[in-house]
């Protein structure tokens, strides 16, 4: 799959569970064995899809991707905090 449209998904579930906060959304096994393990709320999930959409953008913006226009403000926070790794993992210098 192309990171491009890993990306999309990301954003797709991540506005998905942003609409819906008190839910509950099932979580899966890999290998579909039976309907679902557990039942995460929308609000506890909700930052770990922001930080793995805002992740694969910093991938796209590395690799020089024009992503203009396809970042929701609401992903900015999760970005800045990524690219806030990113610098203090390479000692202080920008990613």
């Amino acid at each position: 799959m192309q990171l491009r449209q890993q990306y999309r998904d990301a954003v797709r579930a991540f506005d998905e569970v942003a609409r819906l906060p008190r839910c509950f959304f099932p979580l899966g096994t890999s290998s579909g064995y039976g309907s679902s393990i557990a039942k995460l709320r929308g609000a506890d999930v909700l930052p770990l899809l922001g930080k793995n959409a805002a992740r694969i953008a910093v991938d796209l913006l590395d690799m020089g991707i024009d992503m203009q226009g396809d970042i929701s403000e609401h992903l900015t926070p999760y970005i800045l905090a990524i690219k806030d790794e990113k610098t203090a993992d390479s000692g202080g210098k920008q990613a």
